[in-house]
């Protein structure tokens, strides 16, 4: 006859014993339960069973939706713990020591803008691309906002983030991109203008075609540099940065790098075909590339 003697663990609790193998589950016997009161430990019972089941139910192979869904935003969330209004995201470039261009139109542009950026610290210097910061500030930008270092997680409190810096010197960074629809005013500056005014945001492909055209062929291997140009998205904005991080001036590239490829005509000469029948090309002075300065816009 199988084992069915009622055994009992240390809680009192009946627990179950191997039934013997040469068992039958036959000729039950009968056993009488006594009654009586059994008292727990309060501690030794919450940590052996669970007082609130966690326990999902769900079909066999099906897994329940247990992804996290806001039921009220009353009363519950602060969202200033979140986001801080008037917050700017900003991603730019390496920084450089010298930001002018000149002459910026006429012959020999290229070998002027190989004097300026290849052969000096330049906001535009190929090399400064190859660094990335991220940035936030609070909008509006204007001269004195200081930048802070972007941290990777949650943002609570601009003043207590990390001042950026730039180095020992004054440095002017090329801007990748930033955030265009909260800071409005700076969106405007860049963006806007007309003619030679508008920004140049291809200025760094130009460049890079020009010299893959040819364009550069009378200039040594240090024209290879211009590679780095190769898909850097560019704004068209430079920032001015003092070493403590603040903003002192803001800066456009405008203009238009013309005659790609083309090694015989300078990029900063407009070429005009003025009679079809003799095939003649007169050209004028017209910017390649202009800085535009417009701090005082944004005071």
């Amino acid at each position: 006859m199988a084992n069915r003697e009622i055994t009992r663990n240390v809680f009192r609790q009946i627990i179950s014993n191997g039934l013997d193998p040469n068992g039958v589950f036959t000729d039950y016997e009968s056993h009488l339960l006594e009654m009586g009161l059994t008292v727990f430990n309060q501690n030794d019972y919450d940590r052996i069973l669970e007082r609130v089941s966690d326990t999902f139910i769900f079909d066999e192979g099906q897994l329940p939706d247990i992804s996290p869904s806001i039921i009220s935003e009353i009363g519950f969330i602060d969202k200033n713990l979140f986001t801080i209004d008037g917050l700017v995201t900003l991603t730019m470039y390496g920084g450089g020591q010298f930001v002018t261009l000149d002459p910026t139109k006429g012959n020999f542009i290229r070998g002027e803008f190989k004097t300026d950026v290849l052969d000096q610290s330049h906001a535009l210097t190929p090399s400064n691309f190859e660094t990335e910061f991220n940035i936030v500030y609070q909008s509006p930008l204007t001269p004195g906002s200081q930048l802070k270092v972007a941290p990777s997680g949650q943002i609570t409190t601009f003043d207590v983030l990390s001042d950026f810096i730039p180095g020992p010197t004054t440095r002017y960074h090329c801007v990748k991109e930033f955030d265009e629809t909260v800071d409005t005013t700076l969106a405007s500056l860049v963006n806007g203008g007309s003619g030679l005014n508008r920004p140049q945001k291809l200025l760094l492909q130009r460049v890079l075609n020009d010299k893959r055209n040819g364009g550069w062929s009378a200039f040594g291997n240090e024209k290879e540099e211009f590679e780095k140009y190769d898909n850097k998205p560019f704004t068209s904005l430079i920032l001015e940065v003092d070493n403590q991080g603040r903003v002192q001036e803001v800066h456009k590239v405008g203009g238009r790098y013309k005659n790609g490829g083309e090694s015989g005509k300078s990029p900063g000469v407009s070429f005009t075909a003025t009679s079809a029948t003799v095939g003649i090309n007169f050209g004028s002075p017209e910017d390649a590339y202009r800085i535009i300065t417009f701090t005082s816009d944004l005071l």
